[in-house]
């Protein structure tokens, strides 16, 4: 059986590499990632990875691998654990931009992100599908 908590910070690391390889930028995985300095924003700390790239120093960034795929259903039901994991990421935020990357178990990558955090996903918009847009967010799979 898989720790859920080594699985999540496994793709954190993964995304994180995966965010630098894409924008020339160094990512890295939030210290104690998940634990009380993320949840009370102890200094920098929100979300699940950081940069100090000025580029993208306005974006938090939130990772979660799930055993279940997110569904339509999910996409479209006010009370599914997709718009928890948005309300989460929009709290951790803070009103400053943020970005969601998704994944379930065996299955592809997504990234779900608001209309204001449009600069990192320009950076990466050659390496998703077309976006959904559901309101005012968008979410696309990574290729």
């Amino acid at each position: 059986m898989v720790n859920s908590l080594k699985k999540g910070h496994r793709y954190e690391r993964e995304v994180a590499k995966w965010l630098s390889n894409a924008t020339g930028a160094l990512f890295y995985r939030t210290p104690n990632s998940g634990a009380t300095a993320t949840s009370m924003k102890i200094g920098e700390f929100a979300g699940d990875i950081l940069t100090n790239d000025a580029r993208f120093a306005n974006t938090v960034i939130e990772c979660k691998h799930y055993r279940k795929p997110v569904t339509l259903d999910d996409l479209f039901a006010s009370k599914s654990y997709f718009w928890e994991w948005v309300h989460q990421a929009t709290k951790e935020a803070d009103g400053r931009d943020w970005i969601l990357f998704f994944k379930a178990n065996r299955g592809g990558t997504f990234v779900c992100w608001s209309n204001s955090a449009m600069q990192l996903c320009l950076e990466i918009r050659h390496l998703l599908e077309e976006p959904l847009r559901i309101g005012g967010l968008f979410v696309s799979k990574i290729r």
